[in-house]
């Protein structure tokens, strides 16, 4: 009697999985509504500004703008020196192997904030053996069992974190472009201002020289009584403050140097060989851009993309006030003492829908 008992309830399990679990599906499938609508480019500008301001219509300009923006801003400076620099410090910086790390970790979280759409299964299994006294006396009981959970998204708010994983991942991405771009732009000045030490370096040596000569000059005159001693005190007070002017400028030189080693991933020893002259300049930027490029610059559009991540958060935190609907089918058998001694050796089968409605957390789901 037990046995068929038994059978008798697994089949009504069996029976109503198939009949109300496909039939909860498609009730809750119908519910299910579309996300809400992020504010657009134009919203998003609108409350940025303060407020009374006005963007005028179009702008007037005398210079053309009608001149191709290139992307590769660094190959217009035509330096290999500057390439090698900003290429080494693009591999090796230690700021920018961070933000590259960040990435990462923002990618991954969209897979993990997407992986709560999907249906989460799992397997348990456990083995026991118990002993009494008499070695001989040895009980054993195991456990295999399995079960399958999925949360059904009526109202988006799995969605809406999803979302909001995505857009806080290409806001990241974008912060790591900006990055990239100003550790090159600051890369390049650091170079260029190196390169302009050290000129200014072999100047003061230069100036040296000159002062060293006026002093040796100003001694064979005054040894001939063409000068006072005055004349002597001030050539040797010039020469000491070139000399001083000298060690000032071999400072900042390796101060430039090693500030440059610190971007490209060195350690700070003042050794890194700079170019003794500058490349050409490349020609001015022509006036009249259209105001447009600013749009491209990866920061702005890396904050427009955080607005749409606080959006989805506040959607989300909205709607997790409302009923949590979860689908759960288990089964599995169990073996112990017990069963052994009746005969048994049991394949149980459970499923459930269940409801969960928060009523009060404290106000952990409140938004503000």
């Amino acid at each position: 009697m037990m046995k068929v008992a038994m059978h008798s309830r697994i089949h009504a399990g069996r029976l109503s999985c198939r009949i109300v679990l496909p039939a909860v599906c498609l009730a809750l499938q119908v519910l299910g509504g579309c996300l809400a609508r992020p504010p657009d480019h134009s919203e998003v500008l609108g409350k940025s500004l303060p407020n009374g301001t006005s963007i005028p219509a179009g702008w007037s300009s005398r210079g053309g703008g009608n001149a191709a923006v290139s992307d590769n801003w660094l190959e217009s400076f035509r330096d290999p020196g500057l390439d090698a620099v900003v290429e080494e410090a693009i591999k090796n910086n230690l700021d920018l192997q961070q933000a590259a790390a960040k990435v990462k970790i923002a990618r991954q979280t969209v897979v993990i904030v997407g992986a709560q759409l999907k249906p989460q299964v799992g397997a348990q299994f456990s083995g026991a053996a118990l002993q009494s006294l008499d070695p001989s006396d040895t009980f054993k009981s195991n456990m295999e069992y399995g079960g399958a959970s999925w949360e059904v998204d009526v109202w988006g708010r799995l969605r809406s974190q999803q979302s909001a994983a995505r857009a806080s991942y290409e806001a990241v991405a974008l912060d790591y472009s900006f990055a990239r771009q100003s550790l090159a732009a600051t890369t390049a000045k650091s170079w260029y201002l190196a390169i302009e030490c050290r000129q200014l370096m072999e100047l003061a040596g230069q100036s040296v020289e000159v002062y060293a000569d006026l002093l040796k000059l100003a001694r064979v005159q005054e040894s001939a009584g063409k000068v006072s001693n005055l004349d002597l005190a001030e050539a040797s007070a010039s020469l000491n403050e070139a000399m001083s002017q000298s060690q000032t400028a071999q400072g900042q030189y390796s101060e430039s140097r090693r500030n440059l080693e610190v971007l490209v991933g060195r350690y700070p020893a003042a050794e890194l060989k700079v170019s003794e002259s500058f490349v050409p300049i490349p020609p001015p930027v022509e006036a009249g851009l259209p105001a447009s490029l600013t749009e491209r610059r990866p920061d702005l559009v890396a904050a427009e993309r955080q607005v749409l991540a606080s959006f989805r958060t506040l959607e989300a935190s909205k709607l997790a006030l409302l009923p949590d609907i979860t689908l759960t089918a288990e089964g599995g058998r169990v073996s112990d003492r017990l069963l052994d001694l009746l005969l048994l050796n049991p394949i149980l089968f459970r499923s459930a829908v269940q409801v969960f409605v928060p009523i009060y957390e404290g106000g952990r789901c409140a938004p503000k």
